[in-house]
């Protein structure tokens, strides 16, 4: 948990992932299969870890972080220094039919 920093919804698709695996390479085609039977025990003891890792952040969760009053701003920065700028500014956006639906991402000023 501390090297990767999984959130608890990654670890629940980590471990449904897992069950997928166990499931496909322990059954049909792959039954007999000595490499697939070999995967299947490796999926089973990572599956344990996760579970007890999901344990863990269910018994323990993180704090909530506090919000960012520069988030919107730090957001629109790092948008207008990528590729074309600033394409979608206030006035350009407002022509184009949407503004209703997304009005709220641009500040009142």
């Amino acid at each position: 948990r501390e090297a990767y920093n999984f959130t608890l919804q990654q670890m629940y698709k980590i471990e449904e992932k897992l069950v997928e695996y166990i499931t496909k390479y322990s059954t049909g085609i792959w039954a007999n299969n000595t490499e697939a039977l070999d995967l299947v025990d490796n999926f089973d003891l990572y599956l344990g870890d996760v579970r007890e890792e999901i344990r863990e952040m269910e018994d323990d969760p993180p704090p909530t972080a506090a919000p960012n009053a520069n988030y919107t701003r730090e957001l629109v920065e790092w948008y207008n220094s990528k590729g074309k700028g600033n394409r979608y500014s206030k006035g350009t956006v407002q022509n184009m039919g949407i503004w209703d639906l997304i009005k709220h991402f641009y500040d009142d000023h």
